[in-house]
């Protein structure tokens, strides 16, 4: 009878070893399902480092284009103010339009940073939300001064009122792009802080 009792009480034992393992072996499974699927820090920078080349030559393009209006235009007043030349409204307006594309440009790059899926852990998340965010206000200062160019008139009805807010506008947009490389360097991300030609 005794043997019987310690025959039940082994195999008792040894299933519950084997639960305990079996859980035990659950849990590890999970935790290492949890950590493949984890984003790591240098998996995130890869990943935004491709959303920035996916981006940057539209991106890149679009601000050249801003600087080339602006020379235009620059050259275009001098050119009124030396001998007379007439330049239009339209010359503005070219310029705004350009900083409006640079603006739309630089969110679609920043909404696809945005999206990526962050590190759980660890500061990067709030150095990802400080960069996107000081993305989202240069790309909104880049759409104020388009629309203050597209409203300012040419020779005899030009606006000096319009005229600085413009210089506010860009002052806004040159403060913000260094804000904004400042974050990007932070976090690494080579090809969205190298500048645009210009």
């Amino acid at each position: 009878m005794d043997e019987n009792r310690d025959g039940r009480s082994i195999a008792n034992r040894v299933r519950e070893h084997i639960g305990w393992w079996l859980a035990a072996g659950a849990a590890i499974a999970g935790i290492a399902a949890l950590l493949i699927s984890v984003t790591w820090p240098g998996e995130w920078r890869d990943s935004a480092n491709s959303k920035c080349d996916k981006w940057y030559l539209k991106y890149s393009l679009a601000l050249t284009d801003v600087d080339i209006t602006l020379t235009e235009l620059r050259d275009k007043i001098k050119a009124w103010e030396k001998d007379g030349t007439p330049y239009s409204d339209a010359d503005y307006q070219k310029v705004g339009r350009a900083q409006l594309v640079a603006a739309d440009r630089l969110s679609e790059m920043l909404g696809d940073i945005r999206d990526l899926d962050r590190p759980w852990w660890g500061s990067l998340d709030g150095q990802v939300e400080t960069a996107v965010d000081r993305g989202s206000a240069l790309s909104r200062a880049y759409a104020q001064a388009g629309q203050s160019y597209a409203k300012q008139k040419a020779n005899e009805a030009w606006s000096q009122e319009t005229e600085d807010e413009i210089g506010e506008r860009l002052g806004k947009v040159e403060e913000r792009l260094e804000a904004w490389f400042e974050s990007l360097d932070a976090l690494k991300l080579e090809q969205c802080s190298s500048s645009p030609p210009g």
